[in-house]
């Protein structure tokens, strides 16, 4: 029995990795302005934090954020050098959609931490990391434009990329 596949269109394809991007931009800025929100309307006190966690935290929590900002780089700019080797289209558009997957998570991980550490602590300068990491999501976008510029794909699959409705590649369904 065949494997049942589906085709994947340029349309598709950016339309699933805007979704993506955008809920994991948005999931950051929501659960910001819910810890801030909290902090407002909360006759609690912070959790109690030793003044020596607190002073680590503050040079940990932005020292994470930078240094998962610049892994995030590395990593990214290494798997699209190795994708760019691959003869097979599919196995590059499928290795792109990993590597801004990778790049993602790479990025949301120190941005939520930090709001965590917001939480408990209320100390303001803990929002001040996923803003940073937010405006980074912002900056790395998925579009047509950035797939070009990093896969430099040849002049016929530049031109297919154009037609919203061109299929770049069939996806298998996992069976039942």
């Amino acid at each position: 029995r065949m494997a049942a596949t589906v085709p994947v269109t340029t349309r598709s394809y950016f339309s699933s990795l805007t979704i993506l991007h955008i809920a994991l931009t948005t999931g950051q800025v929501i659960f910001g302005l819910v810890g801030f929100t909290v902090k407002l309307i909360s006759e609690d006190k912070p959790m109690p934090l030793s003044p020596e966690t607190l002073h680590i935290l503050q040079y940990l929590i932005p020292g994470l954020a930078l240094l998962s900002i610049g892994a995030s780089q590395v990593l990214f700019s290494s798997r699209i050098k190795a994708l760019k080797e691959l003869s097979s289209s599919a196995a590059q558009y499928k290795g792109y959609r990993s590597a801004c997957i990778l790049r993602y998570a790479l990025l949301e991980g120190p941005s939520l931490i930090a709001l965590v550490v917001f939480l408990l602590s209320y100390n303001y300068l803990f929002l001040a990391v996923p803003a940073l990491i937010v405006l980074v999501f912002i900056a790395i976008r998925p579009t047509k434009k950035a797939l070009l510029q990093h896969l430099q794909p040849p002049y016929d699959q530049q031109m297919l990329l154009e037609d919203p409705d061109a299929v770049l590649y069939e996806e298998g369904l996992p069976d039942n």
